[in-house]
């Protein structure tokens, strides 16, 4: 899940009033399944070790294929991998650079990483570069909100940091419309403690309520748009406006940036699997779903493998059980593209919303407890909480882990951040659950060795033992 999603959940545990807070000390009790996390966390580490998760991809279809395997031997029914066309893209090389020239042609010559000091955004331009004529002059454009400062951004780099009021995307549409050459993000607030690093972010935009890929709906936005760290983005507007060599002796910067980044529609891939009810009410689906890939840039571990991994376990948990409705299992490709396999699965079965009871999100549910051990849930309805407090008192029972945590409740309408926004858009009921700690999300630290097994089981078992007793017995 990304910056906006988390950003999204802080601000509504801020702003939610006392009454959707509360203890998870309520009597009642629900029943609680049984969590293997060894067997999650190997899920977990099948599916980080695929190279390629971005939507589209070659490792989002492989790990869809095991996730299909793992839906098989929990005995869950109807297992099938439903595949969509959807505007993908991937970067298949990039190459950025500080040029600063003096009198006798280049001076010297600054590169800079990728994925490390820079990123490139999603569906970005491409950008050959053949010879010195093709390196951009720079300018900067303070945060973007001010359409003045673009008066100049004719055929160059235009650089705007991070904290403005427009989206990325919004941003990189701007420098197009005001005819730059590229667009540039210098992150000034993402990530902190990682010292402000570049984010892999994707271009989507609202439209009919729904996120689109940016390409739907501008097909000809064609200049590179990428992140630059805090480091880079001050180093590129210092040498360029304010060093001493520019102010005295007239020395010239600009960037080399050669993308090629292949933007087309491709395959995107969903799971499904149903613990089938046997009730009055089987048609009626508890639905439990999380997105199997990744960042481009990023191995994805947190961000999203570990809910997918939760989501397994909890199918072999369940699979022998007998409910009266149907509890049914997704994995969701082209999450980070901006929801596009949960929003093509809907409109591919409309019937879903009228028949859900609730859909359960699973983003980012680890806690690394090394930074705190903060849980955070949210719901459409303070009913819905209630129940969740009901979960958690249960497992608190039952777990020796689930007293090492702080669980956070909140009430919203759930409409954006992660594909429960999907379903929540078109009416369904909807509860999240999010860890914490991660700080590495959308990089190339999100790995492994964040991953907390503790909070797997907690997670797994809270979640698990609420979608059992929502589907009720047959």
């Amino acid at each position: 899940m990304r910056y906006l999603a988390v950003l999204a959940v802080c601000i509504l545990i801020m702003t939610s009033t006392s009454g959707c807070f509360g203890g998870d000390d309520d009597e009642k009790r629900i029943k609680v399944i049984e969590f293997n996390y060894d067997k999650s966390w190997d899920d977990i580490h099948f599916i980080v070790g695929k190279d390629d998760r971005f939507g589209g991809g070659m490792g989002e279809l492989e790990a869809a294929v095991y996730v299909e395997e793992k839906f098989k031997e929990a005995g869950l029914a109807n297992v099938k991998i439903h595949n969509f066309s959807v505007p993908c893209y991937e970067v298949n090389d990039a190459y950025l650079a500080l040029i600063e020239y003096d009198n006798f042609g280049v001076d010297s010559i600054t590169e800079y990483d990728h994925m490390y000091e820079f990123t490139v955004q999603g569906y970005s331009g491409s950008r050959a570069y053949n010879d010195w004529t093709d390196d951009v002059p720079i300018i900067h454009c303070g945060n973007g909100s001010d359409d003045s400062l673009y008066a100049d951004a004719d055929g160059k780099a235009v650089i705007v940091t991070s904290d403005g009021d427009l989206s990325f995307t919004e941003l990189w549409i701007k420098a197009w419309e005001n005819g730059a050459a590229a667009n540039i993000i210098h992150n000034v607030h993402i990530h902190e403690k990682l010292d402000f690093v570049p984010i892999g972010f994707t271009g989507a935009l609202v439209r009919d309520n729904h996120s689109v890929a940016v390409v739907d709906v501008y097909p000809d936005l064609d200049i590179p748009s990428m992140m630059v760290s805090y480091d880079v983005g001050d180093e590129i507007q210092w040498k360029a406006q304010d060093s001493i060599d520019h102010i005295i002796w007239g020395d010239t910067v600009k960037l080399r940036i050669d993308f090629d980044v292949t933007v087309e529609e491709r395959d995107t891939y969903v799971v499904t699997g149903d613990l089938e009810g046997r009730g009055k009410h089987r048609n009626e689906i508890v639905m439990l779903g999380g997105h199997i890939d990744a960042a481009y840039v990023s191995p994805g571990a947190v961000d999203n493998a570990c809910g997918v991994g939760t989501i397994t376990e909890i199918a072999r948990s369940l699979g022998s059980k007998k409910t009266d409705r149907t509890i049914r299992f997704a994995a969701w490709g082209s999450e980070e593209n901006g929801m596009l396999g949960s929003y093509e699965y809907y409109k591919a079965n409309p019937y879903i919303v009228d028949n859900m009871t609730v859909y359960m999100n699973f983003d980012m549910i680890n806690v690394d407890l090394t930074r705190g051990n903060s849980i955070t849930m949210g719901a459409t309805s303070n009913k819905l909480i209630g129940k969740l407090k009901t979960a958690v008192g249960s497992v608190k029972a039952k777990s020796k882990f689930a007293k090492e945590f702080k669980f956070n409740y909140y009430v919203s309408n759930l409409t954006g951040g992660s594909d429960q926004a999907t379903f929540t858009l078109e009416g369904s009921e909807a509860i999240v659950y999010w860890g914490s700690g991660a700080w590495e999300y959308h990089t190339p630290w999100d790995d492994m060795g964040h991953i907390n097994k503790k909070s797997l089981e907690v997670c797994g078992r809270i979640m698990g033992s609420l979608a059992l007793n929502m589907a009720g017995s047959p």
